[in-house]
């Protein structure tokens, strides 16, 4: 990979699309299951909300909300190896829950430059088409940005990744500066009609791998 470029894990999140019971899913539930306990409550910087409508609570690790109809649990730092998967079935096992139509797994990286020209440069040298109808006619120009869009079924899950050229990414997580960069965003999206979610979460890694080998294609 060229020394002016370089690749960043910037955020990972998973949801839960299904039928959430805020009234059991509070503070008391967390901390008599074991998957966030009274001490880390009182670390947060910010106190937990649970008010019956929506539940919003943040750790050292991660950020969690929850709906009647969904979870989301995000990764607070970039890069952090948090097990947000294992965290995410605690919560499914203790509460029993167990009828979710969909989920999804997303992670976005940075392919960062050292300014926008080169940003420029290299979205052209990677994602330029000369044989469609439309980027020659129209998008040929030295000022001109390109990104790309595909699709694909992978491990019983659907792949979209979507690819974006961003100038000075101020990016909401610890630890990120802003930058210039190809942005890459990876959903593995699972329609489960009544499958089990269990055994898709435990193989999160495998998941992961993928969007790494995509990234690592880069030279």
């Amino acid at each position: 990979m060229s020394a002016n470029m370089k690749t960043l894990l910037l955020q990972k999140n998973i949801v839960v699309n299904g039928q959430f019971n805020l009234a059991l899913l509070d503070k008391y539930f967390f901390i008599k299951n074991d998957i966030i306990s009274e001490e880390e409550f009182s670390k947060m910087q910010h106190p937990a909300l649970f008010n019956g409508f929506n539940s919003h609570l943040v750790t050292d690790k991660f950020e969690i909300t929850i709906n009647p109809i969904q979870l989301v649990v995000y990764s607070v730092k970039s890069g952090d190896d948090d097990k947000i998967n294992e965290f995410i079935i605690k919560i499914i096992k203790a509460s029993g829950i167990g009828n979710f139509p969909s989920f999804g797994m997303n992670f976005e990286w940075a392919l960062q430059f050292e300014n926008k020209e080169q940003v420029q440069e290299k979205s052209k040298e990677y994602f330029y088409n000369e044989n469609t109808k439309l980027m020659p006619s129209f998008f040929n120009s030295e000022d001109a940005n390109y990104g790309f869009y595909a699709s694909k079924d992978i491990m019983g899950a659907r792949l979209k990744l979507d690819i974006k050229p961003i100038n000075n990414l101020n990016y909401p997580v610890k630890g990120v500066v802003p930058m210039d960069a190809l942005f890459h965003q990876f959903n593995f999206h699972f329609a489960l009609e009544g499958t089990d979610i269990i055994p898709f979460l435990e193989k999160y890694e495998e998941y992961k791998k993928e969007t790494d080998k995509i990234i690592s294609f880069y030279k």
